[in-house]
């Protein structure tokens, strides 16, 4: 009489490769899908920054009659160019934040900002009646306009003037 081995119990060593393979699989692209929705969500939060900061230039204008800022002579300087950082250390200190923290809710400043000022927002003042709000925006899809950047933009991709959007690549 032959002896019966015991059924064995657990998995196979394909099995739980099989198993390890689909959950790495799993986590691969959900990890991908997250980070996506991280940059999506940092680019709304700018385009909500610029356009607060183009109400508030608005808002300076109703008070002052321009959007010239102090010290400016927008006879003179048809380019005045502002970060928007708090490690900016430039005319005027804070950049052009001090002049219009009265009409802000908040101080806007990039999701990214570092103090290297890789990730600022800017102004220009480009006139009298005139300005351009500039961010980069991690992901460019769905806009269609393109322009020519600024030189002295920090490598700006997308521009709100209080005349239209548009973005440049």
């Amino acid at each position: 009489m032959s002896a019966q081995q015991p059924p064995h119990k657990g998995f196979t060593l394909i099995e739980l490769m099989v198993a390890i393979s689909i959950l790495a699989i799993m986590a691969a692209i959900g990890g991908v899908i997250y980070s996506s929705a991280q940059a999506s969500a940092r680019d709304s939060r700018r385009k909500e920054d610029i356009a607060d900061i183009k109400k508030a230039m608005y808002l300076y204008k109703a008070t002052s009659g321009s959007f010239c800022v102090p010290a400016v002579d927008c006879n003179t300087t048809s380019n005045a160019y502002y970060p928007i950082s708090a490690f900016y250390s430039g005319y005027p200190t804070g950049g052009i934040t001090p002049i219009l923290a009265p009409y802000l809710r908040t101080s806007p400043l990039d999701p990214q900002q570092s103090t290297d000022n890789t990730h600022v927002y800017g102004l220009r003042i480009t006139g009298d009646s005139t300005f351009e709000v500039y961010a980069r925006l991690e992901n460019m899809t769905g806009v269609t306009s393109e322009c020519t950047p600024p030189t002295d933009a920090y490598n700006h991709n997308f521009v709100l003037s209080n005349n239209e959007q548009r973005s440049f690549f």
